[in-house]
């Protein structure tokens, strides 16, 4: 049994019947996937950043083969809020840091910090997952 699995089986408490588990990626993947360049891609939504590269198209195919999403493509931004990587002499930006999900969970917000100094190259990208607490009949 996973850590967290006896965490919640040993607390005692009966508000958690049943834990449903999403896995969300996040990180600097080293692609960019750019904006959406077919109509039927649901792994990038409308607000994507530059163009696609090679390992861009294998990241966007391996996110539809999984029912993932990009989530920072969703959320419309000024584009000095969508790039996370800055080259060494300052002149080149990318978006090559994602937050993946399913498709299944709902997301509030998705920006780019651009006045958190990280001391890096990357800056600090930020989603926030829109909760929604539903009452099980145990909770009564």
């Amino acid at each position: 049994m996973p850590g967290w699995e006896r965490g919640v089986s040993s607390s005692g408490s009966g508000a958690i019947a049943r834990m449903r588990v999403f896995p969300v990626l996040l990180g600097d993947l080293n692609a960019k996937m750019g904006r959406k360049q077919e109509e039927d891609e649901e792994a990038l939504g409308n607000h994507g950043y530059g163009d696609r590269n090679a390992r861009g198209q294998l990241l966007v195919d391996l996110c539809e083969d999984f029912k993932l999403r990009s989530v920072n493509s969703f959320f419309k931004g000024r584009p000095g809020r969508k790039w996370t990587w800055i080259s060494p002499d300052r002149r080149t930006r990318n978006c090559i840091d994602y937050v993946l999900a399913p498709r299944s969970i709902k997301f509030r917000s998705s920006t780019v910090l651009g006045s958190a100094n990280a001391g890096s190259d990357h800056r600090i990208l930020r989603a926030i997952i829109q909760y929604i607490y539903t009452r099980l009949d145990t909770d009564r």
